[in-house]
């Protein structure tokens, strides 16, 4: 069985070498498992501010890259791309992102890993959108969009929603944007996923208030506060508070808006 992740941290590359040539694949299947595990548990999402998480985090994705490659399996070395660029996205190192993105569909599809390579893309045109590249998002999420339709995958349809909402919202076509966030939260509603809807709830908030719709804007801001504080997301609590705090002072309610910002003083001393 494969040792702890944390043991292989501090192995040498010669003595990491070693270990992955004495070990069956099935083993180094359940290594990627671990790993991806120890990540996800992290609650890293793309754009947040870098963190002692995330940087624990790239230890592992780095990690998951030397195992790869002394492995020489291809289908693992994509989804160790996968990883190093999924950590990377939440490190806001877009530009390396895209690369790792890059490779590891190139691999994955070798492999034909057909789902996996939809899944990737998604995070790679989340990577694009904040980089500029909006046109080649929009055809990556139209190559991703035709395997989760086809295959009846609806939890990685609404995700691609969620994406393509946050590109609108940044194209400043705002009506489209909440078209699409509506999308994803009616779909993660069907499904019960309750951890994918506060941050919807966050971002459909953002576009409302982008459109003047500030009442609106308001209570998905709430619901998001909740949920998050419910499940305990605290960076997306934070955020959540925040914006609502910065709604009432674009909407003139002076007084209210220093209170919430009074009451986020607490988690930045």
């Amino acid at each position: 069985m494969p040792v702890d992740v944390n043991t292989l941290l501090a192995k040498s590359d010669r003595d990491l070498q070693q270990y992955v040539s004495g070990i069956h694949d099935q083993h180094l299947e359940e290594l990627f498992g671990q790993m991806w595990d120890s990540i996800r548990q992290m609650q890293l999402f793309g754009g947040q501010a870098r963190s002692a998480a995330s940087t624990e985090a790239l230890a592992f994705s780095q990690l998951a890259l030397s195992v790869a490659t002394h492995s020489n399996s291809e289908a693992l070395q994509g989804e160790a791309h996968r990883m190093m660029a999924y950590v990377l996205n939440a490190h806001e190192q877009y530009e390396q992102a895209i690369l790792h993105y890059m490779q590891a569909i190139l691999l994955l599809e070798k492999a034909g890993a057909s789902p996996k390579v939809a899944r990737t893309r998604l995070g790679l045109i989340a990577a694009l959108f904040m980089t500029g590249r909006y046109e080649q998002a929009l055809e990556e999420g139209r190559r991703a969009d035709e395997w989760f339709l086809k295959s009846g995958d609806q939890d990685g349809h609404a995700r691609l929603c969620v994406n393509l909402g946050n590109l609108y919202h940044r194209l400043d076509q705002h009506s489209e944007a909440v078209k699409y966030h509506n999308a994803a939260i009616k779909v993660f509603r069907t499904l019960k996923n309750t951890a994918a809807l506060a941050p919807c709830f966050l971002n459909l908030g953002d576009s409302l208030s982008m459109l003047d719709r500030f009442d609106e804007a308001d209570r998905n801001f709430e619901k998001s506060q909740k949920l998050s504080q419910k499940l305990n997301l605290p960076e997306l609590y934070i955020q959540a508070k925040y914006n609502r705090a910065y709604l009432s002072f674009l909407r003139g309610r002076y007084s209210e808006a220093i209170q919430g910002f009074n009451n986020l003083r607490e988690h930045y001393n």
